[in-house]
């Protein structure tokens, strides 16, 4: 589509749009950014093309599970920013501790209701049992064939925990409180970020003071992109908590629906590969997109 659709209630309205690019654009401090040559070719020593960016260093993703290799690789990252000009600044999002168990309750809510038309009769692949060779035509049990064949073992733990959230008894001890959760921790977001949320304003109105002389807030937030590098296929781990822990650090721009981007940045002692990951306000896609360059480069 060349843009968005007025009759989709969940897409962006090109007046939005317009706002948004109309502040980012205005943006004095961050302007040169991109424009000071290839990214992808060597840099001289003297040169700075990130020069006028804050980025900052949120001190909550320090957790203990973050391996060495992921920690030097951090390291690095906030040196070499600081190498091509970026100010490098400590910041703080109090809620981000909490964002893992807020992230996943939601995402099983929100799995077992999206997954409950697959009961092989609307959607989805039928059980191969037939009521003449079970002996028994009730539709539960026809249901329950299906969904069992069809569901590998995580997709119906997920089904089963996020059916039990949004119970009467469950939800507002769970589902709701993660959704507050949720808020809070776009609200961590918003309060480091030069550039206000568009999202949480009924109109962008944004002083021509502010867009010059430079606000308190950082332009981008730095961290890594999981505790250790990846582990491999035939790698058995009987704990799938193990695995969701594993989703700490990303879990947090979901929630607050910001955009973020991971680039490969150094390697463990194996020498596979560590990734860092990069944070920026909604609607800052391009600014963060120009840093991702340079730090992969």
């Amino acid at each position: 589509m060349s843009g968005p659709d007025p009759r989709d209630m969940t897409c962006m309205s090109m007046l939005l749009r317009k706002q948004i690019g109309g502040v980012i654009k205005s943006r004095e401090w961050t302007r040169q950014v991109g424009q000071k040559g290839d990214c992808s070719q060597a840099l001289e020593p003297f040169q700075k093309p990130l020069t006028g960016v804050r980025v900052g260093i949120p001190k909550e993703f320090w957790v203990d599970e973050l391996s060495h290799s992921a920690l030097e690789s951090w390291k690095a990252g906030a040196q070499l920013l600081a190498d091509l000009g970026c100010e490098v600044v400590q910041v703080s999002l109090p809620h981000i501790p909490n964002s893992l168990p807020a992230y996943y309750t939601l995402a099983f809510a929100e799995a077992s209701s999206n997954l409950a038309r697959y009961d092989g009769i609307r959607y989805g692949t039928r059980s191969s049992q037939r009521p003449e060779t079970t002996g028994s035509s009730n539709a539960s049990y026809k249901y329950t064939c299906t969904r069992s064949e069809g569901f590998g073992v995580e997709v119906q733990r997920r089904i089963l925990l996020g059916t039990y959230v949004m119970t009467a008894s469950a939800s507002e001890k769970y589902h709701v409180l993660a959704q507050k959760i949720r808020r809070l921790v776009q609200k961590d977001f918003d309060s480091v970020f030069s550039l206000p949320n568009a999202l949480a304003l009924h109109s962008i109105k944004v002083s021509d003071a502010m867009l010059v002389n430079r606000p308190a807030g950082v332009d981008a937030l730095l961290f890594p992109t999981t505790t250790d590098s990846a582990p491999f296929l035939d790698a058995q781990n009987p704990n799938p908590i193990t695995g969701y822990v594993n989703d700490v650090m990303t879990v947090s721009a979901n929630l607050a629906g910001i955009p973020a981007i991971s680039v490969p940045f150094g390697s463990d002692s194996a020498s596979m590969p560590i990734g860092l990951q990069l944070a920026a306000q909604y609607g800052d896609d391009d600014l963060l997109l120009a840093i991702a360059s340079y730090l992969q480069s």
